[in-house]
């Protein structure tokens, strides 16, 4: 049971088995119209797109083997750490895996996915380049079993932590779920006060 209280202006919560000075910050997603609400701002590449109910769709047109969504983001800063987060399924047995590209790094999110499991994900990375094209990708052994190979994607999140917190002092991963847990489906869009 977590409890507050303001002793000389300071605001702390306690936990079961510790007490923080909570931090009030004002973050910013990176990713425009992360919730698919708008339809745009997203571009498909080897294969074709639809939107509906806040769900990006992705249909592999089976030209190469990851099929992939993307988007421009504001450039990155070479030693950043950035938080991410998305949900993401694929609604096949064929697909390896799920990752993502983006600022000279290209973690796995999902390895051997199950078929229509959805994930909800989330990671920090240090940005190794200022690429700012942001790829979900799905991949397949072959074109051919990416071919018509659908993944759906919903409530993409990127803050860039060393500028939102200060190099340094960035949060964690665990305190950073925790905080965007507050939000509906762990999302939130432009610029919002949180407490980490």
């Amino acid at each position: 049971m977590f409890g507050a209280r303001m002793p000389s202006s300071r605001f702390y919560m306690f936990g079961s088995n510790s007490r923080f000075p909570a931090r009030l910050r004002t973050i910013t997603n990176l990713i425009v119209n992360g919730n698919f609400a708008n339809g745009g701002n997203w571009a498909p590449a080897f294969g074709t797109e639809s939107i509906l109910n806040n769900t990006y769709t992705l249909t592999g047109s089976g030209s190469n083997v990851f099929p992939y969504a993307s988007q421009d983001m504001p450039e990155l800063t070479v030693g950043r750490q950035y938080y991410l987060q998305v949900k993401a399924l694929v609604t096949n047995s064929n697909c390896s895996r799920i990752y993502l590209a983006v600022g000279g790094v290209s973690p796995t999110i999902v390895s051997a996915p199950t078929i229509n499991t959805r994930y909800s994900v989330s990671l920090i990375f240090t940005a190794s380049s200022t690429v700012s094209n942001l790829r979900l990708i799905n991949l397949y052994a072959s074109a051919e079993l990416a071919t018509n190979a659908v993944m759906e994607i919903q409530y993409v999140t990127c803050i860039d932590l060393t500028a939102d917190f200060g190099a340094g002092s960035e949060p964690t991963k665990t305190q950073m779920d925790a905080s965007l847990a507050r939000f509906p489906d762990s999302w939130f869009d432009g610029t919002v006060t949180i407490t980490v």
